[in-house]
């Protein structure tokens, strides 16, 4: 379970946005803009926001379908319990507050669980469901509880949230295809690039394009991964790295931002490329946080 979904999305983030949504609902760049004057983890609050399905943007414009202010805390937490990736932690999480006979509901957390949940905690604190008490985590809205307990998650539920994610992943790549397309024409390469994952998914690679190096036409080998901006946290496969390693120095790691605010919704102007991922990636420690078991990824903030 990927408790990192819920990182840089606090309350007072998210309600900047709703104000300003509000203010100015047919023209999202303004809001953009006006919001990064004053807060940062736009894109994260803002993707957010739009997959739980609280607000959309179509053509520019802002719909809100929240229709009570004085609900809105209550409608968010609802809402991120019904979508079929943020809830199941939200539910995970919750379920282990009890009271004890007590009229407290409380959970003490080991260090290890409670290092792997920060994220969601801290998102849980800026709305006002948790407080940290020593050692402790009091829960202060404890009539969740009874909605988590009829909340569940069904096996066709993961199956959409699976389908969801593949979906994603496969837009990115036709998204990097095309600028690929377009990158090696402006290069003056006479070449195609080929969408290698449509063809074979154990390639270890997902597009096949060109470079001028060395005065000479190479391919180049591309993985695409579609990122949260936040930390740009992916997986990379056994069989990926070790493509990577025989293709070296010709393989590349295209990490590209989701931004569902955006008409193709991935954010080019923020795209980062790897490649040499030895020394670039595995061994550069100052900027890029390796799992222990070596093939979850992301970048230091």
């Amino acid at each position: 379970m990927n408790f990192n979904i819920f990182k840089n999305i606090f309350y007072e983030d998210i309600i900047l946005i709703y104000e300003l949504s509000k203010k100015n609902p047919k023209n999202i760049l303004n809001v953009k803009n006006n919001y990064n004057r004053k807060k940062s983890n736009l894109i994260e609050n803002l993707n957010f926001l739009i997959k739980i399905n609280f607000l959309n943007i179509k053509k520019n414009k802002i719909i809100i379908k929240l229709k009570s202010d004085s609900q809105l805390k209550e409608e968010i937490i609802r809402l991120t319990l019904k979508d079929p990736e943020y809830g199941p932690c939200l539910k995970s999480y919750l379920i282990n507050f009890n009271n004890n006979d007590s009229e407290l509901y409380y959970f003490t957390p080991s260090r290890s669980y409670n290092y792997e949940t920060s994220a969601l905690r801290d998102f849980l604190i800026t709305f006002g469901y948790i407080k940290n008490q020593g050692k402790k985590f009091i829960l202060l809205r404890h009539k969740i509880l009874d909605e988590i307990k009829k909340r569940k998650f069904t096996p066709k539920q993961l199956e959409k949230k699976i389908k969801i994610q593949n979906e994603i992943g496969e837009k990115a790549e036709k998204f990097i295809f095309e600028y690929e397309n377009k990158l090696i024409k402006k290069m003056g390469i006479n070449k195609i690039p080929s969408h290698i994952a449509l063809e074979d998914v154990s390639a270890g690679y997902d597009i096949l394009s060109f470079r001028m190096i060395d005065s000479q036409i190479k391919q180049i080998y591309i993985e695409v991964k579609a990122v949260s901006f936040s930390n740009y946290q992916f997986h990379l496969s056994i069989n990926e790295y070790q493509t990577a390693i025989k293709l070296n120095p010709y393989y590349y790691i295209y990490l590209l931002p989701v931004d569902y605010s955006l008409p193709r919704g991935f954010d080019l102007e923020n795209l980062v490329k790897i490649n040499e991922i030895k020394q670039n990636l595995f061994e550069d420690k100052n900027n890029w946080k390796i799992s222990p078991d070596g093939y979850l990824i992301s970048k230091k903030n």
